[in-house]
Order: C-alpha cells, then structure tokens, then sequence
C-alpha cells in the first residue's frame, strides 16, 4: 500500500451516508479490475482511498487566490517590468508524477513552486499545468504556447467570471507570421483595448524578425489605441525561443530577457509571465471601461448583395490600425453600375475635401486570378447613432462631407446612418462608403438602392445632389425633433435647398440655445 495512503488512513473518519452514495456512483463507472484493487484494501485504506476521489475541486479558489489585480496599477515600463516577472501568490498545482520530475529540475524550491493534488486538489489547472510540463512537449513550442497562453487565459477567465477579458486570433494581418505555415498570431482583449500581441516566427534564429516585426507594427499605431494607458504588451516567438516586451507609439522595451521552452525553468517562467498578465490586465480593467477604444486589429462579417448565382462580396478589416475595405469580384460591382472606377479614386481624393468626407487610398488588381478592388481610409470611426444632443453636429459634418462632392459633380447616393461614423478623436463624424458614387444629374443605371425612397429622384428620375438631402432628411426620422427641426428636416424633404451649402447656412443659423433636435 502506498505509504502516504497508508499515513492518512488512521486519521479519517467513517464516510457519511451522502459520501457512500457519491462513492457508489462513482465507483459504478470504473474499470472492474479497478474496482476489484479498490475492494482488496483494507476498510480504512479503502475509505482514505474514496475521500482522495470525491475531495472538492479547488479550482476557484486557486484562482482567485493568485489572479488579483496589483496593488499599484502597472503604468510605466518599469512597473511591468516587475509585474510580469513578479513571484505567483500561491504554488502551481501539478500532478504527483509531475512534481516529482520537476524536482529534479528545481530541486528543494519545488516544494515553494508547485503544490500535488493530495496537499491542494485543482482539476484543470493542475492538469494543464502539467500537460505544459510534460517531458512529451519538449518539441512541441505551439502547443506549449496555446497550453500556456489562450488555454490558460480562458480557463481563468472562465474561472473568474471576467467576461470583458476575451482571447482570439488575428486572422485579418497576413504578414509572413501569419501564413498558412504557421497561426495567426495570439490577440488579448479587456474591454476592446489590446493587451497583448503575439508575433511568432518558425524558426529560433527569426526571434530578432519576430521582435522587430511586432515593433514596427505596434509603436506605429496611433495613440488613440492606447487611451489612458500608454502602454501595449506584446510577445515575440520564434519556436522555442521567446521574449515579452512593451510597446508604445514610437518606444518599444524588453520587459524579460530571452527563453527558451527546451528549459523546463522557462516554461515556468513563460507560466508565470502569463498568469502575471492576467493580473495586468485585472489591474488596467476599471480604466478601460472608462475610458473604451477602438480595436486597431479586426475583422468582420463579410456582406454578399447582387445576383444570387454571382454574388459580390464585401469585407472589412482594421489591420495595425488602418482600416481596410474589399470587394470582389469588382468587375461585377462595377457591371451592376453602382459606380467606376475612376469616379470612386477621385471620390477618395478630393484635394479640398472637408474632414468629414472619408479618404482612402484605393487598389484595383485584376487578371486572371484576381477581380479585387481595396481601400485603406484614412480614418478609424466609431459606428454608433448620435445622441440627441450630438445630433445637430453629426448633420452638419454629414452635410460639410456632401458639400465637397457635389463641388466636384459628384453624388453620394447612399447617405444614411451605416455610412456615418464618429471618428476615433471623437471629434466630427465622418461620411464614409464611397463605392456607389456616381455623376450628378443622372438617371440611375443601378437598381434602387435600400435607401431610395419614392421622393429620392426628381421628376425626371434622375438622382441629383437634392436626392442625396433627400436622403439626410430620411435619417432624421429615427428622432423626436423640435419644432425647428421637423421644419429642417421638411426642407429637405421637399428639396427646398439648392445645396449643401444652403442646408447648412440654415442648420447654423438657428439660434443654438434652441436644442434643434
């Protein structure tokens, strides 16, 4: 009998009838031959046996023992410096078999380090922890790194009940480190502020790639990425070797020194640092839910309109911050006439554009492989509907945008909500979506778009820039307007205006103490 068992035996006391039946059940799903071991030992070897299997499950209480915010608020690169290195609060669970090969490695501080299941029972945190540790590994850097990294984070948070704090994959980047050779890299998220970033090279000799691959995308990114908290962590990986950092605009930091998963001392480490972030991050939560920022990495929900059998498909991505539109096959849009080319590139490039017309750098690449038109815009919004006190603003900066096409001869032809956003400064709202412009004073050859209403074109069935303030005074009727703002918004309607312009010398002109809308 096993001499720990046999120890514990004389110092437990009979089962309870609750603890029979629990151990009954049990029992009904184990192996015959194991139960027939189980029945050899004697009656107090027995019971010791049967109080290790139903011992409650300590999880929880592990992890909120160890994963708690720190007492100073980690802001500058010293600070986390010695927040990712700093000691774990509590010992790590492993396995029986486990600790005692993590011994060998670490000698008599292994009993301060790790903590067995018959001294401190935890399910899954003592089984990932040992899958980390495990001798079968030792060549296995990604799975060590998911093992550590996105497993651990979402168990804990799971654990923890920290909803806002989400892990995911940054499928929208496709640099070399996201190839299909290797997985998109590693994003961690609290409240929509990036936390951490990965970059992950093949091979150990591109740590120093990985590294300067992660600073040149994250200390190029904006500071409205950042907000309050200047700044961002990131991890560079080249198989088994890796390194934390910081990063901010233009500054980037070393916070560990290099590792190496081949040591079982920096997998634990690797461990550690990982927990310590979570910690970070608890730390930071309170200032990124008041004060919340745009992701500067995402990817959304692709949209598929025209004919069914030869659908165009357009995507939206943000990628280091700057965000990307695309769709294909582009031929097929242009061939549904919702515009040209030439007049989306002069749309995207008006040299007297207001700051509320969106610019972009546009790309067309087609043969035979490819029919792809992108964008790259120059402003980062928020798509959110104005309140009512920012109502009269967002109209203003929707008409100003107008106003710089219809200079050029162009029209917008899709004016409503979705294509305004707030931009990230939240300084002004910007009019966004310029891939249905087309020439003023034409009769449409596209099909009516979702927003054309009966009034939208004018007798002649042509769309003019009044269509395009037809199309403002629409969006108004989600809200309760004053007395003043029905009549504006009649104006509209009716196609009173000769110009953006002339809406706007109205909206202004009324007396701002008056809440227009």
């Amino acid at each position: 009998m096993d001499r720990e068992l046999a120890k514990r035996v004389g110092e437990l006391q009979q089962l309870d009838d609750h603890e029979k039946g629990k151990a009954f059940l049990l029992l009904s799903g184990m192996a015959p031959a194991s139960v027939e071991n189980l029945a050899m030992l004697p009656d107090g070897a027995f019971a010791a046996v049967l109080k290790l299997m139903l011992r409650p499950d300590r999880d929880e209480e592990w992890a909120n023992t160890v994963c708690i915010p720190f007492k100073k608020i980690p802001v500058s690169a010293q600070d986390l410096e010695i927040a990712i290195n700093a000691p774990l609060l509590a010992p790590l669970p492993v396995s029986r078999k486990r600790f005692n090969e993590l011994e060998r490695a670490f000698g008599a501080k292994a009993n301060e380090l790790f903590v067995t299941p018959d001294r401190f029972f935890t399910e899954d945190i003592s089984g990932l922890a040992s899958l980390i540790f495990s001798p079968l590994n030792a060549n296995a850097s990604e799975g060590i790194y998911d093992l550590s990294l996105p497993h651990l984070w979402n168990l804990l948070v799971s654990v923890l009940e920290v909803w806002p704090i989400t892990v995911s994959r940054n499928f929208c980047d496709h640099s070399s480190s996201t190839s299909k050779k290797t997985r998109p890299d590693l994003l961690f998220w609290a409240y929509d502020r990036l936390v951490l970033k990965t970059e992950h090279k093949r091979y150990e000799s591109e740590l120093f790639e990985a590294w300067d691959d992660l600073r040149s995308k994250m200390t190029s990114l904006d500071k409205i990425f950042y907000g309050k908290i200047e700044w961002i962590l990131g991890l560079a990986t080249a198989a088994g070797k890796f390194r934390f950092g910081a990063f901010k605009r233009g500054e980037d930091q070393h916070l560990t020194p290099e590792w190496n998963l081949a040591s079982i001392k920096d997998r634990y480490s690797l461990l550690q640092a990982s927990i310590n972030i979570l910690r970070i991050t608890l730390s930071w939560q309170s200032v990124f839910e008041e004060h919340p920022v745009r992701r500067p990495f995402a990817s959304f929900e692709p949209v598929t309109y025209g004919d069914p059998w030869s659908p165009v498909t357009r995507s939206f991505t943000v990628v280091d911050g700057v965000p990307t539109k695309t769709i294909r096959p582009w031929s097929t849009h242009v061939g549904l006439h919702f515009t040209k080319l030439e007049y989306v590139q002069q749309a995207y490039n008006l040299d007297d554009a207001a700051e509320t017309l969106i610019n972009g750098t546009t790309c067309v690449k087609q043969g035979w492989k490819a029919d792809v038109y992108t964008v790259e815009m120059e402003v980062l919004g928020i798509s959110q509907l104005p309140r009512g006190h920012e109502l009269k603003a967002a109209v203003l900066d929707v008409l100003k945008a107008l106003q710089s096409l219809h200079k050029h001869g162009f029209v917008h032809r899709d004016v409503r909500w979705k294509n305004v956003v707030l931009d990230i400064s939240e300084k002004y709202w910007v009019l966004i979506d310029l891939e249905t412009v087309w020439v003023d004073n034409r009769v449409p050859e596209c099909r009516p778009l979702q927003t054309w209403e009966p009034g939208t074109l004018d007798d002649d069935g042509r769309y003019t820039a009044a269509s395009d303030l037809y199309l403002v005074g629409l969006m108004l009727f989600r809200y309760e307007l004053t007395v003043a703002g029905k009549a504006f918004q009649d104006s509209l309607l009716r196609k009173e205006f000769q110009s953006a312009a002339a809406a706007i010398t109205a909206l202004t002109s009324l007396e701002l103490s008056e809440e227009l809308f």
